[in-house]
């Protein structure tokens, strides 16, 4: 799960500097696409739903051990 939230944030990243680099290039598009900001909203959720996930799957099997 860690490597897929890395792999989301690296994309994460890469979509943010072509975004920004598509404003910037482009006179014309004065802001950020309404589009592109959700997009960005619902990669940065998933990745802390998927390291969420994980911590709390870490903290309940490492509670789970030390009672058994």
């Amino acid at each position: 799960m860690v490597i897929l939230a890395v792999a989301l944030g690296a994309s994460t990243i890469v979509f943010a500097i072509a975004l920004l680099y598509e404003v910037v290039d482009h006179a014309s598009i004065s802001e950020v696409p309404p589009n592109s900001s959700q997009v960005l909203i619902a990669i940065y959720s998933g990745i802390i739903g998927i390291i969420g996930s994980y911590v709390g799957y870490r903290t309940g099997h490492h509670d789970d051990s030390e009672t058994s």
